[in-house]
């Protein structure tokens, strides 16, 4: 059969996260970083885990990048999994 994927919520520490592709729009960081400061949700980050265990960030690096600025220490996100 063919590769399915489910994706389970979890809850992450925002400092332990892998950021593969750096902030480019600045826009939707202020965004996100006026949210996270006003103490209200951001949609959940879709992540992914590493061999070692470290968690991949694969959709939310606007997110991700936001509340390390604005010092919020965890998000919710969605972890990919292959089965």
């Amino acid at each position: 059969g063919s590769p399915t994927t489910a994706l389970v919520r979890i809850e992450v520490s925002v400092a332990d996260l892998v950021m593969t592709n750096p902030v480019a729009n600045r826009a939707r960081h202020g965004m996100y970083s006026r949210i996270l400061a006003a103490g209200e949700a951001v949609p959940p980050l879709v992540v992914e885990e590493l061999a070692g265990g470290k968690l991949r960030v694969v959709d939310g690096n606007h997110r991700t990048q936001a509340a390390r600025d604005v010092g919020v220490s965890r998000l919710v996100a969605f972890l990919l999994v292959r089965k």
